[in-house]
């Protein structure tokens, strides 16, 4: 009865050092991403400006179509909207970040600093007291150092301005990569590295217990298989981090970065994420899930292909192929294979895991109801792609019939 009552920490088997840590890390991914697409984000004005030529084609038609309309009036005005929001925010998260960083460190450690200045000098005090604030915030203020690099994640994320008045790119196709690209360089980093991970997962739990491949123990009930358990509790932790980093970028631009689709899906698996990393549920699982994200690869290198102008180039074509190709067998094929298996094959293990784990019967119903969701939207998404295959098809016996 108490396990269905009482809810253990979050994230709390997702790290050895118990739940605390794992949110910390949970947050420094979060600032990890962060930082990533500023850096991205950079890097593409740079390239952009120093090679112009990545930019195959412009549309100068449709410039002066929106000059003519005054267009680019109405973009000004949005902008000098969102750099005023973008502002408010920064200076709320700012006063916050540093209310919290005085709370933390000043107010509690200022006068031992005072101390010691008068007691052994001014730069063995400096040295000493970053030392020991740098292990107190990670030992002792667990749950306000997490919510200073909260902060300062938010402050990281705001702190993209438009100059009032002025617009940051007068060339569509650039503005577009330069707002836009740093999401997608950060998707296509994102999938690459959990894609390795996730094969890494499959292959150190292939010969595990169906109990084993479902349930990670406790730090308390060790099992032979806990570095495998662990390496996919980090990556889960990664992998969350990564969803709600993109999630609040998705709503930030919405809809230019996805659809309510894409929502529904990141806050399925985001809710997944948290009950499985504080349960230990889903381990071979989350495998065969996270190497679906082979075909977000192709799918991004679409994105930029298309932006740069190069829509009816043979490469787009090949990536095409490949998008769709990667996207059936795993996204489809393998993720059928998997829920046969977990509502079949690990039936028994399943149903017992509220008594082996702790876990609600409500919040495992929530962690499968999420899965057989997500089957049906890849499902709902590969209708999209066969339809838009068939289209380029016909459009390109077309042009060859005209040809």
């Amino acid at each position: 009865m108490s396990s269905s009552t009482t809810y253990p920490p979050l994230m709390q088997n997702s790290h050895n050092d118990g739940s605390a840590a794992a949110l910390q890390i949970l947050c420094i991914f979060l600032l990890m991403w962060e930082i990533m697409y500023h850096i991205a984000r950079i890097c593409i004005k740079k390239c952009l400006d120093r090679y112009p030529n990545i930019i195959v084609s412009s549309n100068s038609s449709d410039s002066v179509k929106s000059n003519n309309n005054n267009k680019p009036q109405k973009r000004r005005s949005s902008d000098d909207r969102l750099g005023a929001a973008h502002l408010i925010m920064f200076i709320i998260t700012s006063l916050t970040f540093i209310t919290t960083l005085l709370y933390c460190v000043a107010y509690k450690e200022m006068h031992t600093f005072v101390d010691s200045i008068i007691n052994a000098g001014l730069y063995d005090a400096t040295f000493n007291f970053l030392h020991d604030m740098s292990k107190k915030i990670m030992h002792e203020y667990d749950g306000r150092s997490t919510l200073a690099l909260v902060c300062s994640f938010f402050i990281i994320m705001n702190y993209n301005t438009t100059p009032r008045g002025q617009s940051s790119d007068s060339n569509d196709a650039k503005q577009t990569l330069t707002r836009r690209g740093p999401s997608y360089i950060i998707s296509f980093l994102h999938s690459i590295y959990v894609t390795f991970r996730g094969i890494t997962h499959l292959y150190e739990l292939w010969y595990a217990s169906n109990l084993d491949k479902l349930y990670i123990p406790s730090i308390d009930l060790i099992d032979s298989y806990r570095y495998a358990h662990l390496h996919v509790a980090t990556t889960n932790t990664l992998f969350l981090s990564y969803l709600i980093y993109d999630l609040v970028h998705i709503i930030h631009q919405y809809p230019k970065l996805g659809g309510v689709d894409t929502i529904v899906h990141h806050t399925l698996f985001a809710l997944c994420s948290v009950i499985n990393g504080t349960y230990g549920l889903m381990a071979f699982q989350f495998g065969w899930l996270i190497i679906g994200e082979v075909s977000t690869i192709f799918l991004n290198i679409r994105w930029f292909l298309l932006k740069s102008g190069r829509g009816n180039s043979i490469l787009l074509d090949k990536v095409n192929g490949m998008f769709a190709m990667t996207f059936f067998i795993l996204r489809i094929g393998v993720y059928t294979i998997g829920i046969i298996h977990l509502f079949w094959y690990s039936y028994d293990e399943l149903i017992s895991l509220p008594d082996v784990s702790g876990v609600p019967v409500s919040l495992l119903s929530m962690t499968c109801g999420s899965m057989l969701l997500g089957w049906v939207l890849n499902v709902l998404w590969g209708y999209k792609i066969l339809a838009m295959v068939s289209r380029g098809r016909s459009s390109n016996s077309k042009s060859r019939k005209k040809d």
